[in-house]
């Protein structure tokens, strides 16, 4: 019910809201990302926590640039399907690419170089995972689930009362 609630509200937010705060998810999906990446590549917590944040920051930027220029903020997410994967796969590509590049050819110090290969994986899994529940969360469908008991109905009749009806 809460759910429900809380989901209504944030449809009747202004648009420029709603993009705010799908930046911020991203956002914070590119730092969780990074550090689980770290994670991944070491074999333990980050034991610098200046170099993840460096990494983790220059990809949040990256990532807002590309997902910008890839008009990945413009999307509705609630009338999405496999469209949405097919913008994010390429979008995250695009960014792949870029931060592969920053993390190989100028390199950060204390910063492992296949973190440019994992963070991106670890990135597009959850941003994917982001938009398919946004997506399902937000279907009216989803938010009406009382009203959704669809009942058959047979009309009878060929006048202007059966058309209307």
């Amino acid at each position: 019910m809460w759910l429900e609630l809380a989901l209504s509200r944030l449809l009747t937010l202004p648009r420029t809201v709603k993009m705010g705060v799908v930046i911020l998810t991203d956002i914070s999906l590119c730092f969780i990302a990074t550090w689980l990446a770290f994670y991944l590549r070491l074999g333990e917590p980050v034991s610098s926590v200046w170099e993840a944040a460096l990494a983790a920051s220059i990809s949040a930027g990256l990532l807002v640039l590309i997902f910008s220029y890839f008009e990945m903020y413009q999307a509705i997410f609630r009338f999405t399907g496999t469209t949405i994967v097919k913008k994010v796969t390429k979008a995250t590509f695009a960014y792949y690419l870029f931060f592969t590049m920053i993390l190989t050819v100028y390199g950060l110090d204390g910063v492992p170089r296949t973190i440019g290969l994992i963070q991106p994986m670890v990135l597009f899994l959850g941003i994917v995972s982001s938009r398919v529940v946004s997506s399902w969360l937000l279907n009216p469908h989803t938010l009406n689930r009382e009203n959704n008991a669809k009942k058959n109905a047979l009309i009878y009749g060929a006048g202007s009362g059966g058309r209307q009806l």
